[in-house]
């Protein structure tokens, strides 16, 4: 009978996923770990894998498979734990409480040691159908891509939010999915608008002269719009060529 267990060290955040997500079975130690569990997920934070790997080496069964699945941290953070390790990585936002509705079509990245690759890739196409097998450094690039189209434009939404108080993000709807639905579709070198890929220079120091008072964005505004004008000129030069 396959049984899954969650082990946490934070009693109120183990009860929270138990009753969330229907897990039957969860502990507060690592010793706590079945002894016949075929599969042990780390899900911790990146740099704490290393530390948690070591304390469950302790406790490992020869037949026991150790998996993290971080973006960052290199398959070589499980080495304490031995040959049968590997990473699934999902290229995706997770919020406790709810689950992507789509879940077959996010992209899963997968590394392993030795036979552990084909084991944790047969495993990520009973998940999704978008699976591939990346390397660490890969695989590390892959996870700066993500913060550049996830977290840095979160922060920027944030910024334009600012902008107009009692306005709300929602003014800004129908441009940000415009604008990713042409990215995904064009590529984001055929779809980039702007001032900046217009030469409209008068429009760049109005926008600097309103953040004049706030020194950093303004530099952000201004190094932002540089890069858009630069690749904009390397692409002319490169159709001339």
């Amino acid at each position: 009978m396959e049984v899954t267990q969650l082990i946490s060290r934070t009693e109120a955040k183990r009860l929270r996923f138990c009753e969330t997500y229907g897990i039957p079975s969860h502990a507060e130690r690592l010793a706590e770990v079945y002894a016949d569990a075929d599969w042990v997920f780390l899900c911790v934070g990146d740099h704490d894998i290393p530390t948690v790997a070591k304390e469950l080496a302790v406790y490992r069964s020869p037949h026991m498979r150790f998996v993290h699945c971080s973006g960052s941290a290199p398959l070589a953070a499980l080495d304490t734990l031995g040959e049968r390790t590997a990473v699934l990585y999902p290229m995706q936002i997770f919020t406790v409480g709810s689950l992507p509705a789509a879940f077959r079509a996010i992209p899963l990245f997968v590394e392993g040691k030795g036979e552990m690759e084909q084991e944790i890739t047969a495993m990520a196409h009973l998940l999704s159908d978008r699976v591939q097998v990346l390397d660490s450094q890969a695989r590390l690039r892959l996870h700066l891509g993500a913060v550049f189209v996830c977290n840095f434009p979160n922060y920027l939404y944030r910024l334009a939010e600012e902008l107009v108080p009692g306005v709300g993000l929602t003014a800004y709807q129908h441009l940000i999915e415009a604008t990713v639905e042409k990215a995904l579709a064009q590529g984001p070198a055929h779809s980039q608008t702007g001032p900046a890929v217009r030469g409209d220079t008068a429009t760049l120091y109005q926008h600097l002269e309103i953040l004049q008072d706030t020194p950093k964005k303004r530099e952000l505004y201004w190094l932002m719009s540089e890069l858009i004008r630069e690749a904009k000129e390397g692409e002319m030069e490169n159709a001339e060529s």
